[in-house]
């Protein structure tokens, strides 16, 4: 349970840093150097996708060799975690629950989704994997 809540803790610093690094790069694209808004948000959508995939293959996770399709299954896991973040939003929505509230579910949604398939699919196994 120690190393869960480690993990756990770890990963939302993870998702911290790449919301920063994300929205950062997003800002300065758009507001500093005049760039469009999808233009933007794709480049700063990617910086944060690098610093989540990194952070938490080296520091959450403490994986020091990833199977080789780690990045790809990372980026399929981040992409069906959105689909779900959707459903679970307009789901909601559609019920009558108010879009800010259904946000947040469909946000707990996402977050626990790339949580568990990082920790169990992407990285699962894989510690240590070059030490033995």
């Amino acid at each position: 349970m120690k190393v869960i809540g480690r993990q756990l803790s770890r990963y939302l610093l993870v998702g911290l840093l790449n919301t920063a690094v994300g929205g950062s790069v997003i800002y300065a694209m758009h507001n500093g150097a005049g760039q469009g808004i999808i233009l933007s948000n794709v480049v700063g959508y990617g910086f944060g996708l690098c610093v989540s995939y990194i952070g938490n293959r080296h520091w959450t996770f403490e994986v020091s060799k990833p199977g080789l399709f780690a990045p790809f299954l990372f980026l399929l896991l981040v992409l069906l975690a959105f689909c779900v973040n959707l459903g679970v939003t307009f789901g909601l929505v559609g019920t009558g629950v108010r879009y800010n509230f259904a946000q947040f579910f469909g946000l707990l949604s996402y977050s626990a989704l790339v949580f568990l398939g990082s920790k169990f699919i992407v990285f699962g196994g894989r510690k240590n994997a070059d030490a033995g």
